[in-house]
């Protein structure tokens, strides 16, 4: 089974791009039938993730919050996840739906702190990877949500150990996005 370089399991650590996440999968991984997480990459979304990824330039204005620089550290799955629940959100938003959800309504101000926060970046990337898992049935995209959740956790819990006013809003944000997650009340 291949394993990340020590220095590439940093990336989660440091909340920066990891290529290792863009590499295809080993071949001992084939050999036994797993396969990539199912993110719905038509044509067209798999273009735009792209272009982003190749330019730092998001597909859409609500992200433009952000330099490009950001967004270049970001692995293609994980703009995948991020262009998901945004894409989500915008097209609840034109439509006159978003109150009908509240993530979907609350969803700019989440992605906005979440552009300073890197925990509560796990945790719209973990609602994201769930989100397309629920769509897909796909096991590979649950475990990646599932990722993702865990890396949310362990900043929500360190941001609460050095709790203050300037992470107040980053912990209730973190804490929403996960709660809306929970598979056991």
């Amino acid at each position: 089974m291949l394993t990340p370089p020590a220095d590439s399991r940093n990336c989660t650590k440091h909340n920066c791009r990891c290529d290792y996440m863009d590499m295809p999968a080993a071949s001992d991984d084939q050999q036994r039938g797993s396969r990539p997480p199912d993110l719905m990459m038509t044509p067209d979304v798999e273009r735009e993730v792209g272009l982003w990824r190749m330019t730092g330039d998001p597909p859409f204005a609500e992200l433009r919050l952000a330099s490009r620089e950001y967004w270049l550290r970001f692995s293609t799955v994980d703009l995948r996840l991020v262009h998901h629940v945004a894409s989500l959100s915008i097209d609840l938003h034109r439509q006159g739906y978003d109150r009908c959800t509240v993530w979907a309504h609350k969803m700019p101000v989440l992605l906005e702190i979440a552009l300073t926060n890197g925990f509560v970046m796990s945790a719209i990337l973990a609602l994201s990877a769930a989100h397309l898992a629920w769509r897909t049935r796909n096991a590979e995209t649950e475990q990646l949500a599932f990722h993702h959740y865990g890396v949310a956790l362990k900043g929500l819990h360190e941001a609460i150990g050095a709790f203050s006013r300037d992470n107040s809003e980053a912990i209730l944000a973190a804490s929403m996005l996960l709660s809306w997650q929970a598979t056991e009340w």
